[in-house]
């Protein structure tokens, strides 16, 4: 698999928040499937930032969205929980996975203009959780 950057970005790597990315980084750059993945790509400036964009030749295309820390749903809301407090989520991470799905799917539509509507898969990945 080809990655861009070809290196998680070093500054990073020491940032606890951006912990579970770096391991997702480092096994997707180490997959033997043919493709390539953009590290935080982004439509233009103002959209949502996706953590990963995927190609998988002859598989299709995924918007990856890494939420890294122990994430649980109660009532209805995420909530964030680390180092003993419980921080509310303002955007649902389901919500980020579907809407970068969606921007990938327009730029892939406006730049390539293939003749068929191209599928983006969206996919949500909380590498960090535990069981409750």
């Amino acid at each position: 698999m080809h990655i861009y950057p070809t290196e998680f970005p070093p500054k990073r790597r020491r940032k606890p928040t951006r912990r579970a990315e770096l391991r997702v980084f480092n096994a997707l750059a180490s997959s033997p499937l043919a493709g390539f993945v953009y590290y935080e790509w982004r439509r233009t400036f103002d959209d949502l930032e996706l953590d990963f964009a995927i190609w998988l030749r002859d598989h299709g295309r995924a918007g990856l969205q890494v939420k890294g820390g122990h994430y649980q749903l109660a009532n209805g809301e995420f909530e964030l929980h680390t180092q003993g407090r419980v921080i509310p989520i303002a955007s649902s991470p389901i919500d980020e996975a579907w809407l970068g799905a969606l921007d990938l799917h327009d730029d892939i539509v406006d730049k390539l203009a293939p003749p068929y509507d191209p599928f983006v898969v969206p996919v949500l990945c909380f590498p960090d959780m535990k069981p409750d």
